[in-house]
């Protein structure tokens, strides 16, 4: 098994406003990664261009398989400090960062969250507050030996 990275590229797409736009990806070498239901797989070490089209957009990203992974240098929570309502919930974002400061999406499942201070629950990577008003805590991940810490507010 390899592992992906996709340059230095951090490119975010809006598709929530888009309505009966095409969305396409094409592969430059299918031997080296393959793309599949929205799913990418290291096939072979090497390297790649995926061409990703969404309407009128284009764009080349180059695609890098390595026989071993890249060390992260720090994780971090899409966001420091989160203020939700008592009874809401918030899918936990955690995205690691390399030397290169590429960034990496983090499997949920291979994190381990933690709760400091009686602001809720945490399950499958997705916090429920559960708390009083003016309630303050934090959420803490923790990736091999990586650690975040989001800070949560209940208003």
């Amino acid at each position: 098994m390899g592992y992906i990275t996709f340059g230095s590229y951090n490119n975010i797409f809006n598709l929530t406003n888009l309505k009966d736009v095409e969305i396409s990806i094409a592969n430059q070498d299918p031997n080296v990664v393959s793309f599949k239901n929205w799913s990418f797989e290291a096939r072979n070490v090497g390297l790649t261009t995926l061409t990703i089209k969404v309407g009128s957009t284009v764009l080349n990203i180059p695609v890098e398989v390595v026989d071993k992974e890249v060390p992260l240098t720090k994780i971090k929570f899409d966001k420091d400090n989160l203020t939700i309502s008592n009874g809401k919930s918030y899918r936990l974002n955690i995205v690691g960062y390399d030397i290169y400061g590429n960034s990496h999406i983090i499997d949920n499942n291979k994190i381990k969250y933690l709760i400091n201070g009686k602001i809720g629950i945490i399950k499958n990577g997705v916090l429920t507050v559960k708390g009083k008003r003016g309630i303050k805590g934090e959420v803490v991940a923790v990736y091999k030996d990586k650690k975040a810490v989001m800070k949560v507010q209940i208003k």
